[in-house]
C-alpha cells in the first residue's frame, strides 16, 4: 500500500503509567550488557515520549533504548552477525535508512532522499540493504543500497506499488516481494527480481501484501500468505513457480507463517471467532496445534535462533506486550511490562 506523504500514520497510545526504563532508558546506551550477538531481541515501542527501538536479552533483562535522537524509528532488522541493526527513521518529514551497532553507537545514515525509504532488509553477506521507497513521487518500489558507497539502485519497475515485505534469497542473488494489483490493494502477485534489477517475474497470484515472506535455506522454496476461497492461508511454492501448496486448506484465516531454523515446523497466526492464536504445525501442514489458547489476541510469532523458543505479542494483559514461550507453548514469560504499544511485525531476533 502506498505510504502517506505527510505526517506519521501510526497510532500512538499514551501510557497512564511509565516504568523507569521508559523515563530514562533512552539516555542510557550500555556498551557492555549481558548477552551477546544472537541473543538480543530488538523491537519498536510507542510511548508518549516517541517511537524508539529497544534491545533486550531474551529474558527481558538489560533493556536499553538504542535511538534517543529525535524522530520516529521503525522496522529494525539485524545483520546476519547480529552486530549491526538497520532501521528506518522519520526525520524532516520523510523516512531514511540508518545503521547502528548493537549498542546504538556508530550511527550511519544510509539514504538521504525526500521520499520515504522504509522496511530495510540486510543482504545475506551484510554488504547491502534492500528497502522499499516511494522516492521520485512514484508508487513504492524496491531499491538496494551499498553499505560502502551508500548508493541506492532501483531494482523494480511496475505500474503499482510493491507490498510492505521483501526477502533475500540465501545466496543474495534474488529478492521475493508482492506487487500489489493497485497502489491501494491488499493483494497482488508474488514476484521475484534479480539483485541487479533484471528478470522481474511473477510466480504466484493472490499474495497478501503485509505478511512474512521466507525462503528455505536451500533457496528452492518460498513460504508466504495467499488468499484462497476468501481466506488467508499459509502457502509454500517452489522458487520456479511450481508446486504451489496450501498448507492450511481450511476455511479459517491464517498467516504470518515462519519456518523453524531447522525447517521441520512452521509457526503461524490463526484468526478465531473473537481472537487470534498462535499455532505450530509440521512443515508439510500436519500436526496443527494451538500453543497459546488465550482469550486475547496473540500475533507476530518469531522463532529463536535455536528454535527452542518463540517470541510473540499478546494483549492478554490489556495492552500489547512482548512475551516468550517454549516451542510447545509452555513457560510463557512476560518480557515487557509497560503500557507502551508494540507495532505488529516490528521485532527481530
Amino acid at each position: 500500500m502506498k505510504i502517506p506523504k505527510t505526517g506519521i500514520s501510526f497510532p500512538i497510545l499514551l501510557a497512564a503509567f511509565v516504568t523507569i526504563i521508559l523515563l530514562f532508558g533512552c539516555s542510557d546506551k550500555s556498551t557492555s550488557p549481558n548477552g551477546g550477538p544472537g541473543d538480543w531481541i530488538a523491537y519498536t515501542q510507542y510511548s508518549e515520549y516517541g517511537t524508539d527501538i529497544y534491545r533486550m536479552n531474551p529474558d527481558g533483562s538489560h533493556r536499553i533504548c538504542l535511538t534517543p535522537e529525535e524522530g520516529s524509528n521503525h522496522y529494525p532488522d539485524w545483520s546476519s552477525t547480529r552486530e549491526w541493526l538497520a532501521y528506518a527513521s522519520y526525520q524532516n518529514n520523510h523516512y531514511d535508512i540508518y545503521v547502528m551497532n548493537s549498542s546504538g553507537n556508530s550511527l550511519t545514515r544510509i539514504t538521504a532522499d525526500p521520499g520515504h525509504d522504509m522496511f530495510p532488509q540486510w543482504a545475506p553477506d551484510d554488504t547491502r540493504i534492500a528497502f522499499i521507497s516511494d522516492r521520485n513521487d512514484e508508487h513504492q518500489e524496491i531499491y538496494v543500497a551499498s553499505l560502502e558507497y551508500h548508493d541506492a539502485i532501483r531494482l523494480t519497475h511496475g505500474n503499482s506499488s510493491v507490498g510492505n515485505c521483501l526477502a533475500w534469497s540465501p545466496d543474495g542473488h534474488t529478492l521475493a516481494f508482492v506487487r500489489n494489483y493497485t497502489d491501494y490493494d491488499q493483494f497482488g502477485d508474488l514476484c521475484l527480481v534479480d539483485d541487479d534489477g533484471a528478470n522481474e517475474r511473477v510466480i504466484a497470484d493472490s499474495a497478501y501484501y503485509n505478511s512474512c515472506i521466507q525462503w528455505s535455506s536451500d533457496g528452492m522454496r518460498i513460504l508466504f500468505t495467499r488468499k484462497a476461497n476468501g481466506y488467508l492461508q499459509v502457502y509454500v511454492i517452489n522458487s520456479d513457480g511450481s508446486d504451489l501448496t496450501n498448507l492450511i486448506n481450511q476455511q479459517v484465516t491464517s498467516g504470518d507463517g515462519q519456518w523453524s531454523p531447522d525447517e521441520s515446523r512452521i509457526v503461524f497466526r490463526r484468526f478465531l471467532i473473537e481472537e487470534s492464536e498462535i499455532f505450530v504445525m509440521s512443515s508439510d501442514g500436519s500436526g496443527v496445534t494451538n500453543i497459546t489458547n488465550a482469550a486475547s489476541d496473540e500475533e507476530s510469532p518469531i522463532w529463536s535462533p535455536d528454535g527452542s523458543k518463540i517470541l510473540f505479542q499478546s494483549s492478554r494483559l490489556g495492552e500489547m506486550n512482548l512475551f516468550i514461550m517454549d516451542d510447545d507453548g509452555g513457560n510463557v514469560t512476560l518480557l515487557t511490562d509497560t503500557a507502551g504499544y508494540y507495532p505488529k511485525g516490528e521485532a527481530c531476533w
